[in-house]
């Protein structure tokens, strides 16, 4: 139908243009001086259902829900997302996910598992103004893949492919 097909190039160029403003954002905002990017204090501390999470004392603020890290992953970016996405709307080849806020990376690890799982395709793009660094997520405990690793040590600002249904 072309209304939806001009209604779906209208929402991508939005949405690349939306993306293209936050990074700049990012871009622009970490080059600030006086960001605590380079000086901030960051804790690891295990939820209640036993995976772990990090906590900036400075921002009193938790990567992920102190209740579970693993948990809130799961029911929020796979299960009401990702899932629910990909069985309301079959016809897609591929969803694309964009995150603000790549974190700990715990929600693209996730999202990965469930789209070899369920056999997905999906195109994941992500921000974040103070990446971690891997010796600081491996602790965690989250995975031991070769993927996990590939996705926090690969350069920022590049399109990489994890694996031919995600990159």
């Amino acid at each position: 139908d072309k209304n939806v097909t001009e209604v779906n190039e209208g929402t991508h160029r939005k949405a690349s243009l939306l993306f293209y403003l936050l990074s700049l954002l990012f871009y622009l905002y970490s080059k600030n001086p006086f960001s605590m990017h380079t000086n901030r204090t960051i804790l690891p501390e295990v939820t209640t259902d036993g995976s772990h999470t990090l906590y900036i004392p400075e921002l009193d603020e938790h990567y992920h829900s102190v209740k579970g890290a693993r948990t809130e992953s799961l029911h929020i970016y796979c299960g009401l997302a990702l899932k629910h996405f990909a069985e309301r709307h079959p016809q897609h080849s591929c969803i694309r996910v964009f995150e603000v806020g790549f974190g700990t990376g715990l929600n693209a690890l996730l999202t990965l598992e469930t789209a070899l799982e369920k056999g997905l395709n999906v195109h994941y793009t992500t921000v974040e103004l103070y990446p971690l660094l891997w010796n600081q997520v491996k602790p965690l405990g989250y995975s031991d893949s070769e993927e996990f690793e590939f996705i926090h040590t690969s350069p920022w600002e590049e399109c990489i492919c994890v694996k031919p249904e995600f990159t």
